[in-house]
């Protein structure tokens, strides 16, 4: 960290990122208090969970914000928000606030770095690829910091579990993603990775850090409460209410709309495991055409985060779960920074085109009507994959161009 610290000492652009950043940031708290609006408004139902726990109160299946506010989280992670209670909500609150804000800041920053250090994308402009990237989040950041969600943060848990498979550092990796999976377990896609690139011990350690968090309570607690919280916290997380193949801004959902209903039918849940199917032989596909790929470790940048950031079309989430394209954003616009834009004009376009469903979709900018039909109406879900096909076309269009500029090299 010492290294990053003196990156971004080095670093103008950085420095005035952190800056702006931070006062805009810091002027939408205040703006959220003069409004009388709940700044970071779920962090009372993570409080509330940890004070309960302590005082051997309920937790699931029970609003601790007095209104859809459930925890859903396994019980063992409530004990990552017990510090917050020795200090009263209101300065927790803000303290949690300003930890999302930081976060937000350092790793968008950290992101950028990396690639310059480790894979030698070095931006031509370093702070118009900072205001792009964030124009691209801007929306998804807006709710983060008004619902204090903890997507940042497992973001963030993702990016370290990429440095350590990196490094061949698979036990540590899957720790990482075992605590993950503990929050959500649907994140275990990650593990299509490890299974396609037969990093097998990554996957075993991550399920067998998940098995060791979900009994840690029962030793803790004692048998009784143990088990009660376990199998509370599973009643609630499995909660038959909502139908992932229905919901709208994934696979299935834009395919259940933009083609099934039209013509009259409508498909249960056997088209999320065809769909999985799908996306698993499509990544098998693309991870044996890049076996022979000169650049491993942008390969490996690229298939790892393109993963994640096809998760909010797989698994049913809020639309600030779309920030998941922060590390392959980043990567597009150093490598359209380092091209020939005029070569580059229909991918510049089709970003252009892509901002409007994935960012302008606030009410106030384009009315309700249009709101609905990109949050509802599967646009953004579908704006997320072509981004992620975008970002790959240019990452092969990259690589088979240095690959036939070396081999033009050899011949001479």
């Amino acid at each position: 960290m010492r290294l990053f610290a003196k990156w971004i000492n080095d670093s103008r652009a950085a420095l005035k990122y952190i800056i702006l950043a931070g006062i805009f940031c810091m002027g939408y708290f205040i703006l959220q208090k003069l409004h009388h609006r709940s700044g970071v408004s779920n962090f009372e139902v993570y409080y509330e969970a940890a004070s309960r726990l302590f005082s051997s109160k309920e937790i699931y299946g029970i609003s601790l914000d007095g209104g859809a506010g459930f925890y859903r989280y396994s019980p063992i992670t409530i004990i990552l928000f017990a510090p917050f209670t020795l200090l009263p909500l209101g300065v927790s609150s803000a303290l949690y606030y300003f930890l999302i804000l930081s976060s937000v800041i350092v790793f968008s920053l950290y992101i950028v770095y990396w690639l310059e250090k480790n894979i030698g994308l070095e931006a031509k402009n370093r702070g118009w690829l900072l205001v792009l990237v964030n124009l691209f989040l801007v929306d998804h950041i807006e709710r983060e910091l008004h619902l204090g969600n903890l997507n940042v943060f497992f973001h963030m848990m993702f990016f370290a579990v990429f440095i350590k498979l990196f490094q061949q550092k698979d036990s540590k990796a899957g720790i990482i993603t075992g605590v993950i999976l503990l929050f959500q377990p649907a994140y275990a896609l990650i593990l299509i990775w490890g299974i396609l690139k037969s990093r097998f011990k990554y996957v075993l350690i991550s399920l067998a850090t998940v098995v060791v968090g979900l009994f840690i309570p029962v030793l803790l607690y004692g048998p009784s409460t143990g088990w009660m919280l376990l199998q509370q916290w599973t009643d609630v997380y499995l909660h038959p209410g909502f139908d992932i193949a229905s919901s709208p801004n994934t696979i299935y959902g834009i395919y259940n709309m933009w083609i099934l209903h039209p013509i009259g039918f409508e498909s249960g849940k056997p088209l999320v495991l065809g769909i999985l199917i799908v996306v698993f032989g499509l990544f098998y596909i693309i991870f044996q055409k890049n076996k022979t790929n000169p650049e491993k470790r942008q390969t490996f940048f690229i298939e790892f985060f393109m993963l994640i950031a096809l998760m909010p079309n797989l698994i049913h989430t809020d639309t600030e779960h779309f920030m998941w394209t922060w590390p392959i954003l980043i990567y597009v616009f150093i490598q359209l920074q380092n091209s020939n834009l005029s070569k580059a004009r229909w991918q510049i376009a089709l970003l252009v085109i892509l901002f409007v469903p994935l960012v302008v979709n606030s009410p106030d900018i384009v009315g309700r009507q249009w709101m609905l039909i990109f949050d509802e109406g599967g646009l953004m879900g579908f704006a997320n994959l072509v981004l992620i096909g975008l970002a790959y076309y240019i990452f092969r269009k990259k690589v088979d161009s240095n690959v036939q500029l070396e081999g033009n090299a050899s011949r001479l």
